[in-house]
């Protein structure tokens, strides 16, 4: 009853007024094809960042949050959110006069500039200032072209419509100078770079076109166009849903674009990780949750705790939310001699449709920085903030940005709370979180929050311990329930039997083959706690066996898309010693092979990660097994841990089997003690 209420009421009485914002925001990017424009918006409407005046807009960079735009003549970094198009506030940078191409350097943390038209500097956008620590070079020209190329921590740049590009070390050494003829055939000045990979893309001067191009600068394709003068380019893997960007400027006034790109080619940063910020991008999509309580799309960050990021957090049963996970990200910064913290997150979600519609919005964001200074007296700060692109309530629009702790009541079905804020603060530390959406029903069985940022800096901040709040504790990185659920979908280590698992044997061979205890022979013990699953727990596999140990049947998580995208693989792993005695050829033999069924269909062979170590080509495998199988004596190494990949048959049922094969007359052969198992796991890992 409850859940049909929920499916059919509207928000009776509620109204919110505001006006929308003339924002253009891509729908769901998972389709979009390379070059497609993703986001094309004026952020002089959006959010009111001025004009360049008599002088043009020359760089664009991407800090995971901001966009950062400069200006030909002037010291001021503009920002702009990436997701919401709204302003995230100047930076006016001492030490600089004139602001040229950007490229932000996510390893070093810090903003590369293009200081007048030659000099390159790195920028430390926390303290508004050039870094002295890292020295400035000049170059030929950087005024419309710079890039951060972490792959090999190099810069590439170009002058103002330069005929050639540039490539550098950090420290200023000239690695290269190429011509752009072969590259930008029909207007050869480059007025903009970004690094993808093993490819550069180059805005053409005046052309408005941007070529996908190698770094040798012999062959290119042409990626992009728009009818504008495009200036700088920086990559984005963080802001769209499904697909990874490229933005871009205008020169003469504050529009600015995004362009799909392939996936995982163009990273935000050059690609670099680093010491001082960690960062997560996370997308899958969000289909009728079954849950109790849900956090759609949460980052935490907090001192003491790694930074982390994670999708999904659910449990429960009714479903009641659909959405496309945008990302997650957060990281922390610290300096243990002077005593100073801080630490940052930010949430994102789009396509969000809660209730069955009731509520709707393009995209969320949700971010949250907290601050600790132990030696200044004055000890803490946070800040949060959150924005909605086109969010309606049962039907009336919801301005992009909302005062704190907004409360709409909802007669007859809960309380829906906007930009919910909560802060804590002690003498040794603070925190703050931020929910942009959080939904409680009237009685208290549902919960639900989309767009969730936390962030806790100093040794003595206090996380709320308030049930009604939903997931304020922040999670452990990699957060295998970022699809749902813990990211284990079963393990078996045999010690209190094992439950649903059954024997099968071929017609005419040895019945009561394999067996669960502890083990006498073999190995002498289990790898982990005392018992096994073995051939024979105190001696020999037996004679003329074809004996199959299989699983009960496991529900394995999300579609293997949908684990691409995050980063993670399904597995099987199992720890396994074996012993095939002395192999005589085809006559004699001992071995063993896994395959798996799907919803109790024939078997389907699986194949170890590095292939089956002593393969028999002898083995008499049958039908829909393995060529080859475990053989021959891997005893020597003692237990191994075996690994399989079973994301092609995510979101399905499996059983999984070890078959385990002999044949041999023990008057001429001298058998080995066969096959033994322990510590059967399936869940997730993360790619790499």
């Amino acid at each position: 009853m409850f859940q049909h209420l929920l499916r059919r009421a509207a928000l009776a009485g509620a109204c919110v007024a505001g006006i929308l914002l003339p924002v253009t925001v891509a729908p769901v990017a998972a389709e979009a094809a390379p070059g497609d424009l993703l986001a094309s918006f004026d952020a002089s409407a959006t959010a009111g960042i001025p004009g360049c005046g008599s002088g043009v807009g020359t760089g664009i960079a991407y800090d995971g949050d901001s966009l950062l735009l400069s200006c030909m003549g002037s010291n001021v970094i503009e920002r702009v959110d990436a997701v919401t198009h709204l302003n995230n506030g100047p930076l006016t940078i001492a030490g600089v006069s004139d602001l040229g191409a950007l490229a932000f350097d996510a390893g070093r943390n810090r903003l590369w500039a293009c200081q007048g038209y030659s000099n390159v500097v790195a920028i430390n956008l926390t303290t508004s200032s050039i870094d002295a620590s890292i020295p400035s070079f000049p170059t030929s020209g950087c005024f419309d072209g710079l890039a951060y190329d972490g792959s090999d921590d190099t810069i590439w740049s170009s002058a103002d419509a330069s005929p050639t590009t540039q490539h550098y070390s950090v420290t200023g050494t000239p690695l290269g100078s190429f011509s752009n003829a072969a590259v930008l055939p029909s207007c050869p000045s480059n007025s903009g770079i970004a690094v993808g990979g093993d490819d550069l893309y180059l805005a053409n001067n005046g052309c408005s076109q941007i070529w996908r191009s190698d770094k040798t600068l012999t062959s290119s394709t042409m990626f992009a166009s728009f009818p504008r003068r495009l200036e700088d380019l920086e990559c984005d893997n963080l802001s769209f849903p499904g697909a990874d960007a490229i933005w871009v400027q205008d020169a003469y006034d504050r529009e600015l674009q995004a362009y799909a790109i392939e996936e995982a080619t163009c990273l935000f940063g050059g690609a670099a990780g680093g010491a001082n910020a960690e960062g997560y991008a996370v997308r899958a999509r969000v289909d009728a949750l079954p849950l109790d309580t849900a956090k759609v799309s949460r980052s935490a960050a907090s001192l003491g705790e790694a930074p982390a990021a994670s999708a999904i957090v659910s449990e429960g049963v009714p479903a009641v939310v659909q959405a496309d996970v945008l990302t997650s990200r957060a990281e922390t910064t610290s300096d243990e001699d002077a005593n100073f913290s801080a630490a940052s997150s930010r949430g994102g979600v789009a396509s969000v449709d809660l209730l069955d519609g009731t509520i709707t919005a393009d995209a969320v964001m949700a971010k949250a920085r907290a601050t600790f200074d132990g030696d200044d007296g004055a000890g803490t700060t946070s800040s949060a903030g959150s924005g909605l692109v086109n969010a309606v309530v049962n039907g009336t629009p919801i301005p992009a940005t909302v005062p704190d702790n907004t409360t709409i009541a909802v007669p007859g079905v809960g309380t829906l709370v906007l930009n919910e804020v909560i802060t804590t603060s002690t003498p040794d530390g603070v925190s703050v979180q931020v929910n942009v959406i959080h939904f409680t029903s009237d009685d208290g069985k549902i919960e639900v929050v989309v767009g969730s940022a936390f962030a806790g800096a100093g040794s003595g901040y206090d996380t709320p311990d308030n049930p009604s709040q939903v997931g304020l504790t922040p999670p452990t990185p990699p957060d295998p329930s970022s699809v749902g659920g813990s990211g284990v979908a079963y393990t078996e280590g045999f010690e209190t039997g094992a439950a649903g698992w059954t024997f099968e044997s071929a017609p005419g061979t040895t019945a009561d083959v394999w067996k669960i205890g502890v083990p006498t022979g073999g190995p002498g013990s289990a790898a982990g706690g005392a018992k096994v699953a073995a051939t024979n727990l105190a001696g020999p596999m037996p004679e003329n066996a074809a004996a199959t140990l299989v699983s009960p049947p496991i529900a394995l998580p999300a579609d293997g898309a949908t684990l691409s995208t995050l980063g993670q693989r399904l597995v099987l792993r199992h720890q396994q010693w074996f012993e095939g005695g002395v192999y005589a050829g085809s006559y004699y033999l001992q071995c063993g092979d896994v395959s798996i069924s799907v919803s109790g269909g024939p078997p389907i062979a699986l194949t170890p990660v590095g292939g089956y170590p002593q393969a028999s080509p002898y083995c008499d495998n049958g039908p829909g097994d393995p060529a080859a199988a475990y053989a021959g004596d891997l005893s020597g190494a003692g237990w191994q841990q075996k690994e399989y990949d079973l994301t092609a048959y995510a979101g399905q049922s499996v059983n999984i089997r070890f078959r385990a094969l002999s044949y041999y007359n023990q008057s001429f052969y001298t058998p080995g003690d066969g096959w033994y198992l322990d510590d059967v796991f399936v869940g997730l890992e993360a790619l790499g």
